[in-house]
């Protein structure tokens, strides 16, 4: 009913510019008059509202009317393709169509729960479909915003004073090869730092080594000196009584003397015989008999 509505009153709008021929301008009076010829001319026929009410599907009810528009195969295509073939989440039409012509009771209550479920699932799985991709784009988008822009070394003159400026071909060129080495130098003093990180991680490793060798090189002269200790022989105790030890004899000392006077001295005395050794007695008024090895 809008599209004979719409025409209707497009005709009347260039109806009434013709016959002003241009030199009198439309204004909010002139709307209602035009729009009511043309509600009169698409609204007051009775034949053209059954016919509009009947292919929209509202009387009599008939939903396939509106459905078989956005369908762009009939069943017959459909029966064609593999059944091994899935439908996705797009295709919700071409599946309502096929549950449609599978399901010949359309007024049932678990018939209509089930379009309702697909059509839900359908729209749910579009909408999540396009979330990832937005969320997908927004990240690349993010990603490529990080990447700082480098601005080149032009080398500006010092009487620079805010001016557009205009440079050659050669200077850019020349600038982009400067930037190229000074990232390059960038690279190689990177390449250093890592290499002596490595250089140095490497010796503490060595050092840990040298220090484990020295402590199972100690570790192996304590095991073999306790080997050495054990392998000496115990000294067992002596049985019995302990021997008195006897004192050293006594030395006769030497007397010097001078020339044959000493040695005629000497001879004498071992000439003259020796007195008996006094006898000792206690308190008690007994002997000491002395031992042989002490007269």
């Amino acid at each position: 009913m809008f599209k004979p509505l719409s025409s209707a009153y497009s005709k009347a709008l260039t109806n009434h510019l013709h016959n002003a021929q241009g030199l009198v301008a439309i204004k909010k009076g002139d709307f209602f008059p035009l729009f009511w010829e043309a509600w009169t001319q698409s609204f007051n026929k009775k034949d053209l509202v059954l016919k509009s009410f009947e292919a929209t599907g509202i009387w009599p009810t008939n939903a396939e009317v509106i459905l078989k528009r956005f369908t762009h195969s009939t069943p017959e295509q459909d029966s064609r393709e593999s059944s091994t073939s899935v439908l996705i989440g797009k295709d919700w039409l071409k599946i309502e169509t096929l549950v449609r012509s599978q399901v010949k009771d359309q007024t049932n209550r678990e018939v209509k729960k089930l379009h309702r479920s697909l059509h839900h699932i359908a729209i749910q799985n579009d909408l999540l479909h396009a979330e990832v991709q937005n969320l997908t784009k927004a990240l690349t988008i993010k990603k490529k915003q990080q990447k700082k822009s480098k601005p080149l070394d032009l080398q500006q003159r010092k009487e620079y004073h805010g001016r557009a400026v205009f440079y050659s071909p050669r200077k850019i060129r020349e600038a982009r090869a400067r930037a190229k080495v000074v990232e390059q130098e960038k690279e190689k003093q990177e390449l250093q730092k890592a290499h002596k990180k490595a250089e140095q991680a490497l010796n503490k490793v060595r050092k840990i080594q040298e220090q484990e060798k020295k402590d199972r090189e100690k570790i192996q002269k304590q095991q073999e000196k306790e080997k050495q200790n054990t392998k000496k022989p115990i000294q067992t105790p002596q049985k019995g009584k302990r021997k008195a030890s006897k004192p050293p004899a006594k030395r006769q000392k030497k007397q010097s003397c001078v020339g044959g006077a000493a040695e005629a001295a000497v001879k004498a005395q071992g000439d003259q015989p020796r007195d008996p050794s006094p006898v000792r007695t206690t308190r008690g008024g007994r002997n000491i008999k002395l031992p042989q090895k002490f007269k």
